[in-house]
């Protein structure tokens, strides 16, 4: 972060005025933006991109609410996933989900990955992703839905290209146990 923007979220933390929080919306809608575009190209034409950006500012209000700038993750990095999900949620409220919206893995049709299930998302799995570590979930988040390769996450993350992919073959192990758990349970 450049020096005004740290004064920006040190005033907005302090004080809580809608003044900052007007600026720091100001300056990350293009996520949103970018977003909803991206998205967009995915899903049934009839869905509106306006209805998109508007469930994605929402997310993106939840991600100024809940962003610690100490944290060391960028505030790009933590918004994302949580614009990106807002987005979702306004799917399927509308029921016209992108059909690799409920995947596992959320990579390109035709490339289940090396994730459980294939295609289809097997049981449990959104909730075992919500028990995952805040960081885990962030480097699935970047990998598969915003299509982010190692080196690039860790450049978000401020971490090495091989300490990402360490850190996605942990997170995807452990889906890989809490989703075999559940559906042991089930069986």
């Amino acid at each position: 972060m450049t020096d005004s923007i740290d004064a920006l979220w040190n005033r907005y933390r302090r004080t809580g005025h809608s003044r900052e929080r007007t600026q720091l919306l100001d300056r990350y809608i293009g996520l949103v933006h970018h977003g909803a575009h991206r998205l967009a190209r995915r899903i049934p034409r009839e869905v509106e991109i306006d209805e998109l950006i508007g469930a994605g500012t929402l997310g993106l209000v939840q991600a100024l609410e809940g962003y610690d700038p100490g944290c060391g993750i960028a505030f790009g990095a933590f918004a994302t996933p949580r614009i990106r999900s807002a987005m979702l949620d306004e799917l399927r409220k509308r029921e016209a989900t992108p059909p690799s919206a409920g995947r596992v893995d959320g990579a390109p049709d035709g490339d289940p990955g090396d994730v459980p299930g294939g295609n289809e998302a097997p049981a449990g799995l959104g909730e075992a992703f919500d028990h995952l570590a805040e960081r885990d979930r962030l480097v699935l988040s970047l990998g598969y839905l915003e299509g982010l390769d190692p080196h690039q996450i860790g450049e978000v993350l401020h971490v090495s290209g091989s300490r990402v992919s360490q850190i996605r073959a942990r997170a995807l192990r452990r889906l890989r146990e809490r989703v075999a758990g559940a559906e042991g349970e089930a069986a």
